[in-house]
């Protein structure tokens, strides 16, 4: 438990990670070290296993120790009654001292003890599957930000390029303008693509650094706009992707079923009687003048032992309404079972197919990519012959420029899906509630 409050109390606050090339399973490591979120769901599990403790207490007695010292003053010596209706009345002019020791056990209540600590079991499988679905979460939330940082970084390094690609050919234009050789119109239409660069470089600045503060807010690493991010690395260790019933949305579901059911027979076995022992040992003293004399008299008094037998035969059909308030929890979790079913088949089915998606786009991207830089090459040579002149073989660069933007991109997208599968298939293997 140390540990856990230590984490919470240095989680708060970011630290600054001086390596300036960061890489995704070092923010995971610190995502896992000094997360909120998941130090809240370690403490739930934690307080699940108290509550275990709490649910087997009903297997032992209850001992009780009660202490009395009392002076009563009676106004009148006439007999009057012990008690009216709840009440005690005061019966004479006296100092007392009592001492009650009470033991009490509840011997039979039709199973509601082991439905109990059934009930509590199933929250900590609860609690568990809980912990590792906030993991998996926050994970892939990390992973989804850490993407999109590769892009940002991507897109960055290539808008430079392009930006001096445009710069060179508004350069050029104005040359050729000046010399009466090209209309005034072709050099705004470069010195709109310049203007419109910058405005972009400000909009790809602005989303990066949103894009830092959430993966700094996630994972409590301070990251700045000098951090470089590495690609992600392709998993070595083959993954399998799990069925249904082998993850631990499923368990997890399946655990607060168990609670459920297990609520649901102890609501209906309040509606039956209860049998328990009793026990009580009594000393007792008194003295009408003096305090000191009514503790010198304080002798055993004498004991009581028995079996209590209740019903609760009416009590405003709250029992009843309570039976039916955990048969609607338990078809609600069942549904909830199902849901998460198709839910399930939904997303491996969807991931598969964005895999296929960028796969053939990233292929055929790299055709683009080749061809592109083929076109280039052929036009920086024609231009150096003199054959083309240099704002043709610049438009050419800028065709290559983009077709390996394009085709970069596209290699992320897809390594970014095949990592998001391995992470899931991962995490639903590690990640089963016992």
């Amino acid at each position: 438990m140390r540990h856990l409050f230590l984490g919470a109390l240095l989680a708060g606050a970011p630290v600054l990670m001086m390596a300036q090339n960061i890489g995704f399973e070092a923010l995971v490591k610190a995502t896992r070290e000094r997360s909120p979120l998941l130090q809240k769901e370690a403490l739930q599990v934690d307080l699940a296993h108290e509550a275990v403790v709490q649910a087997k207490s009903v297997y032992y007695p209850t001992l009780r120790l009660g202490l009395n010292a009392e002076y009563s003053k009676k106004f009148r010596e006439n007999s009057t009654s012990t008690y009216v209706g709840e009440e005690s009345l005061t019966q004479a002019t006296r100092y007392q001292n009592s001492a009650t020791l009470s033991l009490s056990y509840d011997v039979f209540r039709f199973g509601a003890k082991g439905q109990g600590v059934q009930a509590a079991l199933a929250k900590v499988d609860t609690a568990l599957a809980r912990q590792c679905l906030a993991e998996k979460e926050l994970l892939l939330r990390l992973l989804s930000v850490y993407h999109q940082l590769r892009l940002s970084q991507l897109k960055h390094h290539y808008h430079k390029v392009l930006s001096g690609h445009y710069a060179a050919l508004y350069q050029a234009t104005k040359r050729l303008h000046a010399s009466g050789f090209l209309v005034q119109t072709e050099v705004m239409h470069y010195a709109k693509k310049v203007a419109d660069a910058v405005v972009e470089h400000e909009t790809i600045k602005e989303e990066h650094e949103k894009l830092l503060a959430e993966a700094t807010y996630i994972s409590g690493v301070f990251l700045d706009t000098s951090a470089q991010f590495l690609p992600l690395e392709r998993l070595n260790e083959p993954f399998v992707l799990p069925t249904f019933e082998e993850s631990f949305q499923a368990k997890q579901l399946l655990a607060s079923i168990r609670e459920k059911e297990a609520e649901l027979r102890i609501a209906k076995t309040k509606t039956l009687p209860a049998v328990s022992f009793y026990g009580k040992y009594d000393l007792y003293g008194q003295d009408v003048e003096e305090y000191g004399r009514s503790v010198d008299t304080f002798r055993r008094n004498g004991y009581r032992v028995g079996l209590s037998f209740s019903w609760n035969l009416f009590d405003g059909f709250a029992k009843e309404s309570a039976i039916a308030t955990r048969l609607l929890e338990l078809q609600q979790a069942r549904l909830g079972l199902e849901e998460a079913k198709r839910e399930f088949t939904k997303e491996w089915t969807l991931l598969k197919s964005q895999q296929d998606h960028y796969k053939a786009a990233h292929h055929a991207a790299k055709d683009a990519q080749h061809a592109a830089a083929t076109l280039a090459g052929m036009g920086e040579k024609l231009h150096q012959n003199g054959e083309v002149d240099k704002m043709t073989a610049l438009q050419h660069a800028i065709l290559e420029t983009e077709a390996t933007r394009n085709a970069e991109e596209t290699q992320e997208k897809y390594t970014f899906k095949v990592y998001e599968e391995a992470l899931r298939a991962q995490k639903e293997f590690q990640c089963v509630a016992p």
